[in-house]
């Protein structure tokens, strides 16, 4: 995977493993550079995954910043959005981004929900993704039904002309018989996207106390989709 294009981690649903996956990632580039932004452009519900972004990126950024659209309640955001008589357009959101990754370093930027959910007026992720010319991490629940979703996701990717994808299977606690072949069945159906399998990690496995752990676990995988210079 090439660096210095903004990177846009996506998942299959909400709650797949997108900042389990982020802080690991920005943990690693942190290893190769001092200089590493992160961003959660939308969050509904509570900023704990803000939280965990900023601790993994050593951000001294307030998580106002970090997460410019917050909201209350957890909702997508356009409908969380609408709920406050609030429309958040593509213009202000790029606005945001482009004003806290500016200058040199890598850039990672965290969706909210999937690739199609709704972010604010007449937009998605995959909008966001287009502007920004990024790379494409979907993560994905390495279990049965994982082939169908990840593939409708790399189909949409394509017919927008986005073909820089790699595809994380995180797996799961207590994995189904459809683990052992889901990632050589994507491989194969997927065309020109990578595949790379994590292992279960725990319930918390980015928290303070056991990020590095969880990065020891993980670091070879991580070096494959980004290698150290």
């Amino acid at each position: 995977m090439t660096l210095h294009r903004p990177i846009v981690v996506t998942g299959t649903d909400t709650g797949v493993g997108k900042t389990v996956f982020t802080a690991l990632l920005t943990h690693h580039l942190r290893q190769q550079a001092d200089n590493v932004k992160v961003m959660k452009p939308f969050c509904s519900g509570e900023r704990s995954d803000v939280e965990i972004l900023k601790c993994a990126a050593a951000s001294h950024a307030g998580l106002s910043d970090i997460n410019p659209f917050f909201f209350e309640k957890p909702l997508a955001p356009l409908v969380a959005a609408r709920n406050i008589s609030t429309k958040i357009t593509l213009k202000d959101c790029l606005e945001r981004i482009l004003e806290f990754v500016q200058g040199e370093g890598e850039t990672l930027i965290e969706g909210a929900g999937g690739l199609l959910s709704p972010l604010g007026e007449s937009f998605d992720l995959l909008d966001l993704v287009r502007e920004l010319k990024s790379q494409v991490i979907l993560v994905a629940p390495n279990r049965v039904g994982v082939i169908n979703q990840v593939l409708l996701n790399i189909r949409e990717l394509a017919r927008a002309e986005v073909n820089d994808v790699c595809v994380i299977l995180m797996g799961v606690k207590d994995p189904d018989v459809s683990a052992a072949s889901n990632a050589v069945v994507i491989r194969e159906l997927s065309g020109k996207s990578k595949v790379f399998e994590l292992p279960w990690l725990g319930e918390e496995p980015v928290a303070r106390p056991s990020l590095k752990k969880s990065y020891g676990r993980c670091e070879k995988v991580l070096a494959a989709i980004v290698p150290h210079p």
